[in-house]
């Protein structure tokens, strides 16, 4: 067996804001065709727009945040039995998780479906807005006790990754909802900055976080993330010999008894 690849938490990061760059690089080169009065580019601009689902951007970010929820596992795994924290890292791996299933799954689209089958006014416009804030207060007030525990550096790179993920998320679709009820269209130079800076902007969130995890990983000792090995079944026992057709064989007692 090949022994694992061994990486630092700063790698991983420069890798990880590596290709964040270059699908804002992507996307750039899509809104300015749509300037240009080129919406498609023979189908690359739906492959790269930010804002659209099932494409590589939203594969890359429902994939950052699936390995985001393995590096939580991992810490929980490499804590002591005992430990009082095992817990909180479980809850961060089964927030990311859904995060990415709901990434992949676009579980968010289900909010917003009232806002396609009915015309709000200015205000329920951001009706959707409202379970994701909802939801983090709850989050955050669960995991206060567990944040307070950690490292001041820890506690610093997680908040600052908190605070942008929800800026990103969050505030940023409430300025996208306004210039939706202003008439923008969704190929507006306007859009596609708002876009950038709320997709952008989550994925730097991810990157941070997954950062942030990682580093505590190493501290503790460092880990495998995916402790997993594939072994062979169960063997069957099964009896060697030839194969009869035919009436069974009787054994010499028995047939003895039968000439008798």
């Amino acid at each position: 067996m090949m022994p694992p690849v061994k990486v630092t938490p700063s790698r991983i990061f420069a890798l990880h804001l590596g290709i964040i760059l270059l699908l804002g690089l992507a996307f750039g080169l899509v809104a300015m065709a749509d300037q240009l009065g080129h919406p498609t580019l023979k189908g690359f601009s739906r492959e790269f727009r930010l804002q659209e689902e099932a494409n590589i951007p939203s594969f890359f970010s429902a994939l950052a945040l699936f390995v985001t929820a393995l590096a939580s596992m991992a810490v929980s795994h490499a804590l002591p039995r005992g430990d009082r924290d095992r817990l909180g890292w479980k809850v961060m791996a089964g927030l990311f998780i859904f995060m990415a299933f709901d990434e992949a799954a676009q579980i968010h689209e289900l909010i917003d479906l009232p806002h396609a089958l009915m015309k709000y006014d200015r205000y329920l416009h951001y009706f959707s807005v409202f379970p994701y804030l909802a939801v983090a207060a709850v989050l955050a007030a669960i995991l206060f006790p567990f944040w307070l525990r950690l490292s001041r550096d820890l506690r610093s790179m997680f908040a600052l990754a908190g605070i942008l993920y929800v800026l990103s998320a969050v505030g940023m679709e409430v300025f996208e909802n306004e210039l939706v009820v202003a008439g923008a269209s969704e190929h507006s130079l306007r859009m596609a900055l708002n876009y950038a800076l709320e997709e952008l902007g989550e994925m730097l969130a991810v990157a941070l976080f997954l950062r942030t995890i990682l580093t505590r990983l190493a501290q503790i000792g460092g880990g495998v993330l995916l402790p997993v090995e594939i072994e062979a079944e169960a063997a069957t026992e099964t009896r060697s010999g030839p194969v009869h057709i035919g009436p069974v064989p009787q054994p010499a007692s028995a047939k003895a008894r039968l000439e008798r």
